[in-house]
């Protein structure tokens, strides 16, 4: 489907900028695999392996070229149909992105790192035993730096990572205090419509059923075409939503869009979606017709009358 990755651009919505930054990381990587020598790694083990790495590199790219060529032409409307309907899409759906651009970066940095090791081998400023010894202080000096940094986010995450530990797990005290009203206070059968993001981890905490939410992207193509349809209902079945940026810029247009239904659009939703339960923030009016049944400071269950 048009959104199989939610967090990356729809590649119709993609500006100049945008393109030009990706033509510029494939232009970085070729640069960086000619300086590692992989044009002519002759019997040398390092030359050889930067050779394979950019050769994995370059195999994962095609069909994410593909796919992004084959994404330009089709606009968001195109996702209301499913996959199979619509050839463009099921390219789209398919094509590697994330692996071509996560060993896009990965091979840049060790290329780049190559590119470097072969420069001190060759040209560097330093003598033969001088060369080793700044080769194997920069390997040390990368290896305490990725340590610091791991380490640095350790120690900030930590207290956080405890003061969930405490409740469970759930992010914040008032979305745990909510969690534990509707584990208590709602049938094992409970269809629960939430806002579009942050509920993700709603069925595991209260073994409930969750409307949708927008990174809980399935795979296949007649449940992408559920999962887009029940998004657009949350915003009204305004599928104008979708239109601009993709990834969490449309998360957050669908959030807005849900945070500001009226009563009677929101009673709306609940009827057509089945919903037991729905929640809305705090500040927000809730159905037309139903009942308020919890309140916390940040969220509000409404309850079918």
């Amino acid at each position: 489907m048009v959104l199989r990755n939610p967090h990356h651009l729809l590649p119709s919505s993609w500006s100049a900028g945008d393109w030009a930054r990706l033509g510029l990381m494939l232009g970085l990587f070729a640069l960086a695999a000619a300086g590692a020598g992989v044009r002519r790694p002759g019997s040398d083990p390092r030359r050889l392996a930067s050779r394979d790495l950019a050769q994995w590199v370059a195999m994962s790219w095609p069909l994410a070229l593909l796919g992004l060529v084959a994404g330009v032409r089709v606009p968001a409307s195109a996702a209301e149909a499913p996959a199979a309907t619509t050839p463009d899409l099921l390219l789209l759906s398919l094509y590697p992105f994330r692996v071509a651009d996560t060993l896009l970066m990965l091979g840049l940095w060790l290329l780049l790192a190559a590119g470097l090791a072969r420069w001190l081998g060759r040209r560097g400023p330093l003598g033969p035993a001088g060369r080793r010894r700044l080769q194997r202080g920069l390997q040390r000096g990368l290896v305490g730096l990725v340590l610091v940094v791991v380490l640095a986010g350790l120690l900030r995450e930590l207290p956080q990572a405890l003061a969930r530990g405490a409740r469970g797990f759930v992010d914040t005290p008032a979305r745990a205090e909510l969690y534990s009203w509707i584990r208590h206070h709602s049938p094992p059968t409970a269809l629960v419509v939430t806002p579009p993001s942050g509920f993700e981890d709603l069925a595991l905490q209260t073994g409930r059923a969750g409307f949708v939410q927008f990174k809980q992207v399935p795979t296949a193509a007649t449940a992408l075409h559920t999962w887009f349809t029940r998004l657009t209902a949350l915003a009204g079945g305004d599928a104008g939503v979708w239109q601009g940026p993709g990834g969490w810029k449309a998360r957050d247009r669908l959030a807005q869009a849900y945070g500001t239904l009226p009563p009677t659009a929101l009673a709306t939703l609940a009827e057509q979606s089945g919903a037991t339960l729905l929640i809305t923030a705090s500040q927000q009016p809730g159905p037309q017709g139903w009942l308020e049944a919890h309140r916390t400071p940040a969220w509000t269950a409404w309850r079918r009358p």
